[in-house]
């Protein structure tokens, strides 16, 4: 009999002491590290490509959305950050986590662009509707290791929706960081831990959601992997309030489930073309009014000095 006991460990700073488990979402189990004030599951196992390709409903969604819009009609407020930001303009930006390239789109009139994403479907649109030549349905490890990387390093990598996503985010870093090219950019967003209201969404529970971050948490974890943070701020989507607490009841996410219908990997079913025009213009609409909805509130929190319910960094290489 094999009597032999596992002890956890941070997945983000390796600490074994002062763990504190916060939550049970079985089959999971949440923890806090006081050590780098990371919070991360147990297990800590990303569910793979096929899950965000065929489970992921609002993956699903946001690939249906994208056949039929504008690149700059699929950005999103950390994509504006970093537009208004423009580290490194004119040099070349590689894009972990791409999607379907929208912002990758737009990015192109500033860089040279390259991206990953191993959403196979999410590629295929970045390329036949976007017209994006090099973005690849690749993990980072099958990139660097194949001969769409030339081996110089990135002026700027963004990653926007993908720390948390990470089973091992200090090691990745690390990687990104090598990467670059002396002086480069680093840009990423992820859920702010410490928002306000904090809804509990549900893709923000493991298996969706791996890890959660403070802003402690970020500047500890690009301080270890050799980056100096230039800007981090917490800001919240205008609209992003309302739809996120109209998620929430079972009747949106049965409608949301039944326009997008049985497909898989962002496919729709026979009615395809009509019911993907139907869901382009009720997502719309809905975003206009809950931007609507959300003006004074989002007054009152500010007032309130309420934190934001994302965060967003730049950090540079030292």
């Amino acid at each position: 009999m094999n009597l032999t006991q596992t002890t956890l460990s941070c997945a983000v700073c390796g600490s074994e002491r002062d763990l504190r488990k916060i939550e049970d979402c079985p089959p999971f189990s949440l923890y806090h590290c006081a050590a780098c004030d990371a919070q991360f599951c147990d297990p800590l196992q990303n569910p793979g490509h096929s899950w965000y390709e065929d489970e992921d409903l609002d993956t699903r969604l946001r690939l249906v959305l994208a056949s039929h819009r504008r690149p700059d009609e699929m950005l999103r407020e950390p994509h504006r950050h970093f537009l208004r930001d423009l580290p490194a303009r004119g040099g070349r930006l590689f894009d972990i986590g791409c999607a379907e390239g929208g912002f990758l789109a737009v990015a192109s009139r500033s860089y040279d662009v390259t991206g990953i994403d191993f959403n196979r479907k999410a590629i295929e649109i970045s390329r036949k509707h976007y017209g994006l030549s090099k973005t690849h349905a690749m993990t980072l490890e099958e990139f660097v290791n194949s001969p769409f990387y030339d081996g110089d390093g990135f002026d700027v990598i963004s990653l926007f929706d993908v720390i948390e996503h990470v089973e091992a985010p200090a090691q990745f870093l690390q990687q990104l960081q090598g990467l670059l090219a002396p002086g480069g950019w680093l840009a990423l967003n992820t859920p702010n831990r410490e928002r306000s209201p904090n809804f509990k969404e549900r893709w923000d529970y493991p298996p969706h959601h791996l890890t959660r971050w403070s802003k402690e948490a970020l500047r500890n974890l690009l301080s270890h992997a050799g980056l100096s943070v230039v800007r981090l701020v917490d800001y919240t989507d205008p609209g992003y309030l309302s739809v996120a607490w109209m998620d929430r009841l079972p009747v949106a996410r049965g409608l949301k489930r039944a326009l997008v219908g049985d497909g898989k990997q962002g496919e729709l079913g026979s009615e395809g073309f009509v019911r993907s025009v139907l869901l382009d213009s009720l997502s719309k609409i809905r975003y206009r009014a809950a931007k609507l909805v959300d003006r004074p509130v989002l007054w009152v929190l500010k007032m309130r000095r309420a934190p934001g319910q994302m965060l967003y960094c730049v950090a540079q290489k030292q």
